[in-house]
């Protein structure tokens, strides 16, 4: 892997590789080709890389034995790609965590590196994020039908504690070319490599005791935590292929390991009040209730954790 790569994207594949062949498509065309992929995926799935070494972006396939879920493979992914990088550099170099159904527009990335470039103490760049739609062909091949509509220009937090994403419904419009936000879109994000690299908790970006949306939400709340700033870039497009929204009840293991107490103390009305929706959303979902109840085996850790965020525990 050659280091002077700018960016390193990557992708986790737990279903058959054909369904993100427009994404893979849509890397190959970005206007800025600066980059590498890492792709990880589990051994029952047979496919081959969608491009040869010479026609497109540098491609690496890690290929685990066995699931190790969605935590761990990005945590493989990201330790690979900082391992690669001398530490002098590590300002300059960044990654983007891109969800397998977020096809990006060509000049997605070239966009948002230089928003990044144009302002050192911007950590975080996130897209819009526009909705689409997943068609199946005659040929049992899948085509992407692109909209206006946004389901996110970032990512926002309530009271609740719970995430929301903003513009979500809104038509394509006009508004700042780069606006501060309390996350980016969990879709598709660009960090630079010296703040995944202060981010970093025992070793690991991810939490493996989390599910995977709730991971993502657990990082990017660690990021601002930790005064790391991010930003909506406008003019960078993509389009996500919408599915079924994530049930996010485990907002209460995210709060243990991020929220300070004074916030917990002044919005406890509405902490509360999330919480009793999560227990009633548990109890019509009994495979949601296994997952958490696996996450909550893991409490005394999302503690010891908290101190790398918060020294002082508050």
């Amino acid at each position: 892997m050659d280091h002077a790569k700018t960016v390193s994207v990557h992708l986790v594949l737990s279903h058959a590789a054909h369904a993100a062949a427009e994404v893979f498509q849509a890397l190959r065309k970005q206007t800025s080709q600066d980059l590498q992929i890492i792709v990880v995926h589990h051994a029952t799935q047979e496919w081959e890389a969608p491009w040869l070494a010479h026609e497109g972006p540098d491609f690496f396939a890690l290929r685990n034995f066995r699931d190790q879920g969605f935590a761990r493979a990005h945590n493989q992914a990201i330790a690979l790609a900082l391992s690669r990088w001398p530490k002098e550099i590590l300002a300059e170099r960044f990654v983007f965590i891109l969800s397998p159904r977020t096809v990006l527009a060509p000049e997605a990335l070239e966009r948002l590196v230089d928003a990044c470039r144009r302002d050192p103490e911007i950590a975080l760049a996130g897209p819009t994020i526009l909705r689409a739609t997943l068609l199946p062909t005659e040929e049992d091949r899948c085509e992407i039908e692109r909209t206006t509509t946004m389901e996110s220009t970032g990512t926002s937090i309530k009271k609740s504690r719970a995430f929301f994403d903003r513009g979500a419904g809104e038509e394509q419009g006009a508004g700042p070319e780069i606006e501060e936000v309390f996350a980016p879109p969990a879709q598709g994000f660009l960090i630079r490599a010296d703040a995944l690299a202060r981010a970093s908790v025992e070793g690991e970006w991810l939490d493996p005791d989390l599910p995977s949306a709730q991971a993502l939400f657990d990082f990017l709340w660690r990021c601002r935590v930790l005064g790391m700033r991010s930003v909506h870039v406008r003019d960078a497009i993509a389009w996500h292929q919408t599915s079924v929204p994530a049930l996010l009840y485990g907002t209460c293991f995210l709060q243990m390991k991020n929220d300070t107490v004074g916030d917990m103390i002044r919005n406890a009305p509405w902490i509360i009040g999330g919480w009793m929706r999560g227990a009633f959303t548990l109890l019509f979902h009994p495979r949601a209730l296994v997952t958490w109840m696996r996450s909550a085996r893991a409490i005394p850790r999302f503690f010891r954790k908290r101190r790398y965020v918060h020294p002082l525990f508050f």
